[in-house]
């Protein structure tokens, strides 16, 4: 024979509603709340830490002469493919370069090229190279991809083998749209090797194909793309 347990039930539920229940929940609701603001301050000290590291591992690089090579002139023809599309798809361009580097691309070009450019790179060192070519219009500064912010508006947002360094490649283009004029492009190489399916599949995600250049040298293949924010339409909304 069962054991009728409809008699513990009916004590007991009222004693969970009536007593425990003011008491637990409120507990849970300030647990939770401590665990979120706890998650907050991890990720914020994790992605500072990761900055930091990052910049210092950027910077030794550069000190030790780690890319010097890209200043070779077997380098010349896939930063001169950058500079045709460029001149191509947004002549005169107001320019923002995302990984400049120590300035090697705007060296490619000539000053009536573009009427401005703005160069960020995570490397102190490699922006200290970088600002005696800057001038009238040409600014070097030292910045994260990943948290760069402007009040400046854009024709053309360049990513020089650089788009690679980051996960999410789709959010990471969706969040620069909105530095991008109407009509702007973006520019974007890569040096071909096992992730570059991944990058252009989530590149590709948001934005629409205009042109594709592919040069290669004795060190490998790289594809430059050129493409534009795909329409609401597009994205399968009417509006």
């Amino acid at each position: 024979m069962s054991p009728d347990i409809s008699f513990f039930r009916e004590a007991i539920h009222p004693f969970c509603v009536g007593i425990l229940r003011p008491l637990i929940c409120p507990l849970l609701r300030s647990w939770k709340n401590q665990l979120v603001t706890w998650t907050d301050k991890m990720r914020s000290f994790f992605r500072g830490t990761w900055l930091l590291s990052s910049r210092q591992k950027w910077n030794d690089a550069y000190r030790r002469g780690r890319w010097e090579g890209l200043k070779d002139p077997a380098e010349e023809p896939r930063l001169d493919a950058v500079a045709m599309m460029l001149r191509k798809h947004a002549p005169h361009a107001r320019v923002l370069e995302i990984g400049c580097g120590e300035a090697l691309l705007q060296r490619r070009l000539s000053a009536t090229d573009y009427t401005r450019w703005a160069g960020i790179d995570l490397s102190d060192v490699a922006i200290a190279r970088s600002q005696q070519y800057a001038g009238s219009g040409v600014t070097y500064e030292s910045g994260d991809m990943l948290s760069y912010k402007t009040d400046e508006m854009f024709d053309a947002i360049l990513f020089t083998e650089s788009i690679y360094y980051v996960p999410q490649r789709d959010q990471l283009i969706q969040c620069y749209c909105a530095f991008l004029q109407p009509q702007g492009v973006f520019i974007v190489s890569v040096h071909d090797q096992a992730c570059s399916f991944q990058v252009w599949s989530e590149v590709e995600s948001v934005l629409d194909l205009i042109e594709t250049v592919v040069t290669e040298n004795e060190r490998g293949q790289w594809t430059c793309k050129v493409l534009r924010p795909r329409s609401p339409v597009a994205n399968g909304s009417t509006g």
